[in-house]
């Protein structure tokens, strides 16, 4: 594969990958509820804290895949211009799922 068509192909991954985690720890329960008790220790260690500018923006990257797609968006960033065949594992497992997720959003059924 020449290096242009794999640098197009880890962006489109990127892409999905980073749709994916955003959604998956913001939206969901995760495996053994992780991203769930994530958030709610997040939450309640920002009720703790309430002036704190620091743990609102956690807080708020916790409960929001836009604010957090815009951190995410940066360490895809990182793995698509920096390949390794760790990252590339990354993309391709985490991208495969934000396919997954995707079409399973189109087509409406659970």
């Amino acid at each position: 594969m020449n290096p242009d068509t794999l640098f197009i192909l880890r962006r489109i991954l990127a892409a999905l990958t980073c749709f994916r985690l955003a959604q998956l720890i913001t939206l969901d329960k995760g495996p053994l509820l992780i991203f769930e008790r994530l958030r709610i220790q997040v939450e309640q260690h920002t009720a703790k804290y309430p002036q704190s500018y620091l743990w609102r923006s956690v807080a708020d990257g916790a409960s929001c895949p836009y604010c957090l797609g815009f951190y995410l968006s940066l360490l895809c960033a990182l793995l698509v211009v920096l390949p390794s065949q760790a990252g590339d594992l990354f993309l391709l497992w985490f991208g495969i799922m934000g396919t997954q997720a995707f079409l399973q959003g189109v087509s409406n059924r659970e």
